[in-house]
Parts: C-alpha cells; structure tokens; sequence
C-alpha cells in the first residue's frame, strides 16, 4: 500500500523589501515549505490570504500604504484564525507590546537565519494545530453541552408531563364514576379507588386485604366465585351482574366487569375489577318493560288504531287496527309522512301548519284532546274518526302517539237517531191538545162551543183532536136500559 505524502505547509509572505521577501522565500522552501506568494502591502495580501487560505502568514510589522502589519494580523486572526508570525527589525518595546495585541504565534527578528526560521515555524503551527484541535474540542463541548441543555429540557418536560399524566390519571383513577378494585387470585382487595370505597360505604384504607366476598350478598356469592375464576383461568375479560352489600347492610345492584392481570412470569394472579351501580338502570329496565306491557296492551285493542310519528311526520308505529282501519300494511307506511297518507287534500295546507308549532313546542290544536275529522283510506275513501293526541319526547325531539277510531256506524246511528227525532217532532208539531178550562153540562155531558152552542163531547173532541170515537155500552148502563139482558155475563 503506497504511502500518503503529508502536503506541505502553504505560506504567505508580507514583506515590503523584495529582497528580503526573495531570501524568505527561499528560506522557506528549503526547509520544506510552499510559498503561495508575496505581497508588499496588507491591502494585497488580505485579498490573497481570502483566496488562498494559507497554513500560515510571516507578516512585516511595517509595511508600505495605509494599513501596519500589526493591524493586517488583527484582521487575519479574527477573521479565517490564520497564525500570523512577525518579521520586523524592529525591536522596540512599544511596537512589540501591540504587537502582542495581535496573539501572534512568533517573532522573526533580522537579520535572520534559517534556524531560527524553522524552529519559529515549526512551533507555531504545531500552536495553530493544538489551537485548531482546541477550539475543535471546546465547539464540540459547547455544542454538547447544548445538546445536554435541550435533552435536560425534554427531559424536564417529559418528567412535568409523566407527573401530570399521573396526577391526571389519579384524579381519573380516584374519582371516575366507576369502582375499581385490584383483587388477588384469593380473592383479597389490594387496591380500590375513592369511588369504589365510597360504593362499599368503606373507607379506602379500610379495604386492604379485605375479602371481596365480605361485600357479595348472600345470594349472589356463586355468581362472584364462578366469575372470579373464569377471569383467572381464560384471562379474557367477563362480565356478570350481582348484587353488593354496603357497609351499613343496604344492598344495590351492581355490574362486574373484570380481566385478569399477568405478572413477570406471565402467570394470573390478580384481577382488575370496574364495579358499575346499575341501580337506576335496573330500575328503568323494570320501567320499560312495565311501559312495553301496557303499550302492547293498549296497541293490541281490539277498536283503536294506535300510530306513532317522529319530529319530522313520519310513522313509525303501526298496529294491526291501523291496517283493518286503513288498509295499509305497516311496511307500505313505516317510515312514510302521515299526513300525505291518511289526510284528505282541502286539510291538508292547515294539518302542515299545525305539525310545524308541535315540532317545535309539542303543542298543537288537538294535542291533550279528543277530536271528530276526517280521515282517507287506502282506497281513496274518506270516512269519519275520533282522533286522541299526545306528545313525547325522544332525544329532545317531538313526537306523538294517536288512538283512531272508525266512528263511521256510530255516525250512520248518529243520523238515523237525528232523523228519528226530526220526525217525532214533526209529529208532535201536527198532535192537537186540549187545554185550559172546558165548560161541561153536569147533567147531559155537552161542551159549549167557543160560539156559545152546545156540542156532544164526542163532537168537541173529535174537532179538537184527531181522536176518532167507537159507540158501545158500559155494564151499569146495560143493566139499567135493558135488564132483561145479561150482555157482560160469561
């Protein structure tokens, strides 16, 4: 493997006296330097310098134009760090004292020798190396130890977050609206949160190593221990509901939910269990059931149509009666808008009036009422119902539930009781009736006339009345005008 040559040090010469510049040069090169050029003032050399980028600069403190040596190195130090060696023959101590200003790497002094040349060289670029490598290693300190800053930083950050993500996670652990326990495989409780104490009625401390059983009502106590070892021998989590017992020996009804916990090993031997209050859930299942009972009740009347709508119109309940009544199917009417269906046309512009109030307020005209309109069957018919209105809400939205009826023979009844009652007034109307103080003879029977003549009663009667008279013969009188006839005896 062929060697790799070490480049030579490049330098730049700063000198105003040719001469002199010629003999350093030479100087330089015989002790294995590289000359990359000379110049005689600082201005000069400054634009060289920015172009080469010289290993080192042997810089004449006094030199020809407006810029010295001394502030010619000022300006190469500061700017690209090149180390600057003066070459004067000057040696007066005011001169060297701003010279040193300067941080130079040497002096030359003259007349010089190439000894004094070499060692001088030799010395300050191994200072410029050591400084290079200096500042090389205190760049890296200070850009680690602004890596240090900004990971001390996060890690401050991320330890503030891990604090409030446990603070928050204990404020949610301790205060959810759920019992959580920590129960070992033998069934002790080694961790509960403030709800699920307050559950049991127990102070938190109070619960370590306490049996969980302790707080499962008598009834229960199987569910629990089947429950219990399912988690443990499946790890999948289970749910079963049961009833707890409080402190104070009240119970409530409670949902399990549990999955079991591995430890280093994998093995289970603990369970996490959220207990949930389902009291009021219990309470509205009981509700809804009795609800659905007597809906199922009052819907399967063997008279009345029972129909529900939502906010928007549309059905979405439809009994077995609405379908005798009406002749539509419930899938022909689920989901259909009511009125379009079952409303006669010249009503229809009033009942979409009506409908918009009760989507919006859940009153209406016939809202809370019982109500005599007209309704349009499948066919097209229209016929007469008794309308019963309620509303109700669901998610905040208004609906109503309707009972119909077909009252069309109680109408035909209706007409005909009307009609019947028509005529008997009718005939009431056209009924003589005798009234006021009739003069009568006492001894004859006769009635006098308004005129003053006296009629036999039958007559007046006749004339005042449409009663119409038939002649026979009483017993007394029979027996008195003809006793030798018995015409009442059997």
């Amino acid at each position: 493997m062929k060697r790799q040559t070490k480049p030579k040090p490049r330098v730049m010469i700063v000198e105003d006296q040719a001469i002199i510049a010629a003999d350093l040069e030479a100087s330089l090169k015989n002790l294995g330097y590289e000359s990359c050029g000379i110049e005689n003032t600082a201005e000069k050399a400054l634009k060289v310098i920015e172009k080469e980028q010289p290993d080192a600069v042997l810089m004449d403190i006094v030199l020809k134009g407006q810029m010295d040596g001394i502030e010619a190195a000022e300006i190469i130090r500061s700017r690209w760090q090149i180390p600057v060696i003066f070459c004067t023959g000057y040696a007066d101590e005011s001169r060297l004292q701003k010279a040193k200003l300067t941080l130079p790497f040497g002096y030359i002094l003259k007349p010089f020798d190439e000894r004094n040349i070499k060692v001088t060289f030799e010395m300050a670029l191994y200072i410029a190396e050591v400084d290079t490598q200096r500042q090389k290693v205190e760049e890296d300190l200070r850009v680690h130890q602004v890596e240090l800053e900004q990971q001390n930083e996060e890690l401050q950050r991320v330890q503030l977050g891990l604090e409030t993500a446990r603070d928050k996670y204990s404020d949610l652990y301790d205060f959810a609206p759920v019992g959580y326990f920590t129960v070992s495989k033998k069934g002790l409780i080694e961790e509960a949160n403030l709800s699920g104490a307050s559950l049991l009625g127990v102070e938190r401390g109070q619960l370590n190593k306490k049996p969980f059983f302790r707080f499962i009502a008598p009834d229960f106590q199987d569910v629990f221990y089947i429950h219990h070892n399912r988690v443990l021998e499946t790890g999948i989590k289970q749910t079963c509901e049961l009833k707890l017992m409080q402190k104070q020996g009240t119970s409530f009804a409670a949902q399990l939910e549990s999955i079991a916990v591995p430890d280093d090993q994998g093995n289970f031997n603990r369970i996490r269990t959220a207990v949930l209050d389902i009291t009021g859930r219990k309470k509205d299942e009981r509700a809804l059931k009795e609800s659905k009972e007597k809906f199922k009740s009052i819907s399967s009347s063997p008279n009345d149509a029972l129909i529900t709508i939502n906010h928007t119109g549309e059905i979405t309940y439809w009994n077995q009666v609405a379908s005798e009544i009406f002749g539509y199917n419930p899938e022909e009417v689920l989901g259909q808008d009511l009125h379009r269906l079952l409303v006669p046309q010249k009503y229809m512009d009033a009942f979409k009036k009506g409908f918009q109030m009760f989507s919006k307020t859940g009153a209406g005209a016939a809202v809370d009422k019982t109500l005599e309109l007209s309704a349009l069957r499948k066919d097209g018919t229209q016929f007469p119902i008794e309308l019963s209105l309620a509303s109700y809400q669901v998610n905040g939205k208004w609906n109503a539930v309707g009972t119909i009826r077909d009252i069309t023979d109680r109408k035909s009844a209706d007409q005909e009781k009307e009609k019947l009652i028509s005529g008997l007034r009718k005939a009431l109307k056209e009924v003589k009736q005798l009234r006021g103080l009739i003069p009568i003879c006492s001894n004859c029977k006769k009635v006098r006339q308004d005129n003053g003549y006296w009629e036999q009663i039958e007559t007046y009667i006749h004339q005042h009345s449409k009663a119409e008279f038939s002649h026979g013969i009483c017993p007394a009188c029979a027996k008195e005008l003809y006793p030798d006839f018995d015409l009442y005896d059997d």
